[in-house]
């Protein structure tokens, strides 16, 4: 094997990408309120709402956070979200943070949304719950976040 040569001359610079959290929006609420709603609904204080811009790619990251409590140990709690604008978007189990038991926990749960029109749409938590006879939850220090995805 030979000497190593000579090194070339370095290129030209390429542009600066975006960001890689360019768009990120989130909205909170310390509000804690109940709900015994068999199907996804809002809370008295609405939300919380953010709204964020799909990309061309239709991908975003939601993430959904809450301190939840349910009444009894066969009680669910669960935190989805609704989407409106350039989407309709369906509270969904799938997408939702989901806690058992009646003692308080504070977690989040995240989703990939893929397939989305490009566009304004706006994120609004809703909560449900589950379990027999007159179960309830409530639910505190709530937030979502959105991120678009390349």
């Amino acid at each position: 094997m030979g000497p190593t040569g000579a090194r070339g001359t370095t290129g030209a610079r390429g542009p600066t990408g975006p960001a890689g959290t360019a768009g990120a929006v989130a909205a909170s609420t310390a509000a804690t309120e109940s709900t015994g709603s068999l199907t996804y609904v809002d809370l008295t204080t609405v939300g919380p709402t953010t709204a964020v811009t799909i990309p061309a790619s239709g991908r975003v990251l939601v993430s959904v956070t809450a301190a939840e409590l349910g009444n009894a140990s066969s009680t669910a709690c669960f935190m989805s979200f609704a989407g409106t604008g350039a989407n309709t978007i369906t509270p969904v189990d799938a997408n939702a943070l989901i806690q058992a038991g009646s003692a308080q926990q504070r977690a989040s749960a995240t989703a990939v949304l893929t397939g989305l029109t490009a566009g304004a749409t706006t994120l609004t938590a809703k909560y449900k719950v589950s379990g027999g006879g007159a179960a309830s939850c409530s639910f505190g220090n709530r937030s979502i976040m959105a991120i678009p995805l390349p």
